[in-house]
């Protein structure tokens, strides 16, 4: 037979109702056995054949057929028919006599007895030889797939399906993140343009949730709900942004000492001090505040669905990122300084060198002891300093290039941006993101609104005043002591909130005391979280995003991603509360009296 041609064919055998006499069954059965090696007979003219082999069991009157594909020779049909016949007649005729033996009363009927058993006996045989047949030709079949590959089926189908939706991912990520960018792009230009110094993304964000929950208002019930698609829809870049979310505040971790280097070495002292207390006693006071108001309440915890925090990215992607950041170096330290080519490799190796950083920061066993943040601030630094030693501009003058300061615009900005820069243009993209956390927790925020809003009101009014007192106590100038006063704010909000409080030429300072502040909460909140006897996903999350923002938010959702919609809320309204504080004027002056005047250095 050859192992080529498969001619498709079968016998298809419909199911009957036999409800006639025994012998109308058996003449059935037995013209139906007919067929069949005239089939296999077929089969053997041709150089192979796939036939249909019927196999009839009855049961109460009834012949149920079932079609067996397969594939065999007229030869071993007549073999294995044969010897199943010899072995079948045998264990019946023992059966029979056995059967006989023992009944008293067999001779009153023997000869309708007799054909009654001739007849059960064809039966089965030819249902039983049929049905051992069939499993033998199956098994014929298995073994010749085994054996020889071309009548495997190939991974080629599943291959190309594997890599189509890979690409189709890929699609619906750039598209899900490139929308979200856009719209804090645009619309933050628009809100400046209007002359409003209230920031864009976070118009953006309470835009979005607005909209979601106008879905659901005018949707006849939740599934159908236009809200659903666009939450699926950006489902991507949701869990794009919450695997790299760290990557995005570094930036102003790494530069942290181009700002601490200006200081004397007591005042630098102090600020720590302050800084260290202050989110201490702040995050305590944020969890015990939120705790008290729920057990006032009476409001139950309900339990949330666990969500897992993903990993970074797949082996792939960090092969790409080493290649890219080593080539980079290479290429950067190769080029002349004079080149214009050599930025950009500057920039390119510099972010890939971030990006490294971070990926290492989350390998268990580097994790377990540093937290990631930490590690890839740290990994940062080197990286800089060794790209300053590649092009011979040194540590400071390649840790200034790292984030200049330039803003994206358009794409031609980017030639000025650093690396620092770039990763920091995603920040409001993050803050955007955060309306879909708001929005998927909507029935857990709604249903603790008291303890959330009263949380939010009172900590960021707590860590205010208590910012300006602790720095008047110390000896820190009002300046200086204005300066740390939103050091609990995204840095998007509180350089605003400094230039709201006279000192616009201290936001260096505040961005400085921003970072410390949320390495503090990334390394300590959980820990203080824990003293303070906050378990639940609420209290824990608005304690660490209201003290320490988004830095003190990335460390906490790594480890618990079931507190990130409430650190989103207390992320985004915290900053707001402040905002709004430092612009009223009665807050302002209470505030700049606490820090010793108005006048202060």
């Amino acid at each position: 037979m050859s192992l080529f041609s498969v001619a498709p064919s079968a016998v298809v055998v419909a199911r009957k109702n036999t409800s006639s006499s025994s012998s109308s069954s058996f003449s059935k059965i037995r013209d139906g056995a007919q067929k069949h090696k005239s089939l296999l007979r077929i089969g053997k003219r041709a150089s192979a054949s796939r036939v249909g082999l019927v196999v009839a069991t009855t049961r109460s009157g009834r012949t149920n057929s079932v079609i067996v594909r397969a594939s065999s020779s007229s030869d071993d049909t007549q073999a294995n028919l044969a010897a199943i016949e010899a072995k079948f007649r045998a264990e019946r005729a023992a059966a029979s006599s056995s059967s006989s033996s023992s009944s008293s009363d067999a001779t009153a009927s023997s000869s309708s007895s007799s054909a009654k058993v001739e007849h059960d006996d064809k039966t089965a045989f030819y249902a039983m030889a049929m049905k051992r047949h069939a499993e033998k030709l199956l098994a014929n079949e298995r073994a010749k797939a085994a054996n020889y590959p071309m009548f495997r089926t190939t991974d080629v189908d599943k291959n190309f399906a594997e890599f189509s939706a890979k690409c189709d991912g890929l699609m619906r990520l750039f598209g899900a993140t490139g929308t979200l960018f856009v719209l804090d792009k645009v619309i933050s230009k628009k809100v400046a343009a209007q002359g409003i110094s209230f920031p864009g993304p976070l118009v953006v964000m309470f835009g979005l949730i607005f909209a979601l929950l106008a879905m659901d208002a005018l949707a006849k019930d939740e599934k159908s709900s236009l809200s659903t698609q666009v939450c699926h829809l950006f489902a991507p870049a949701m869990d794009w942004i919450t695997s790299w979310l760290p990557v995005f505040y570094v930036p102003s971790l790494v530069t942290l000492p181009l700002v601490v280097s200006t200081m004397e070495a007591a005042t630098l002292g102090k600020i720590v001090g302050l800084l260290v207390a202050g989110f201490v006693v702040t995050c305590a006071f944020s969890a015990k505040l939120a705790t008290t108001v729920r057990q006032m309440t009476g409001v139950e915890m309900q339990p949330l669905p666990q969500e897992k925090a993903k990993p970074p990215t797949t082996d792939l992607v960090k092969q790409l990122v080493g290649f890219t950041t080593l080539m980079s170096y290479l290429s950067a330290s190769w080029l002349p300084a004079t080149d214009v080519y050599q930025p950009f490799f500057v920039t390119v190796g510099l972010v890939g060198a971030t990006v490294s950083s971070l990926l290492i920061g989350n390998v268990d066993k580097v994790k377990a002891k540093m937290n990631p943040i930490v590690t890839c601030a740290v990994l940062s630094n080197l990286g800089v300093y060794i790209m300053g030693l590649c092009t011979g501009a040194g540590y400071q003058a390649t840790l200034k290039l790292y984030k200049s300061g330039v803003s994206f615009t358009d794409m031609s900005s980017l030639s000025a941006m650093g690396a620092g820069d770039i990763l920091m243009a995603f920040l409001g993209s993050v803050i955007v993101s955060f309306a879909f956390k708001v929005y998927g927790a909507r029935k857990i925020i709604k249903r603790h609104a008291v303890e959330i809003f009263t949380c939010l009101v009172g900590t960021s009014t707590f860590a205010m005043f208590s910012t300006a007192f602790l720095g008047r106590l110390i000896g820190l100038t009002p300046a200086i002591s204005l300066a740390l006063v939103p050091r609990s704010v995204t840095v998007a909000l509180a350089m605003p909130v400094t230039v709201s409080l006279g000192h616009p030429e201290m936001v260096s300072l505040t961005a400085a005391a921003v970072v410390l502040t949320g390495l503090l909460g990334s390394a300590l909140a959980t820990k203080v979280l824990d003293q303070s006897g906050a378990n639940d996903p609420i209290s824990r999350g608005m304690a660490t995003a209201a003290s320490s923002h988004g830095l003190g938010t990335a460390a906490l959702v790594s480890k618990e991603p079931e507190a990130l919609p409430y650190a989103a809320l207390s992320y985004a309204l915290s900053g707001i509360v402040s905002s709004v504080l430092a612009a009223t004027p009665v807050i302002t002056a209470a505030l700049v009296g606490i820090a010793g005047g108005a006048g202060g250095a």
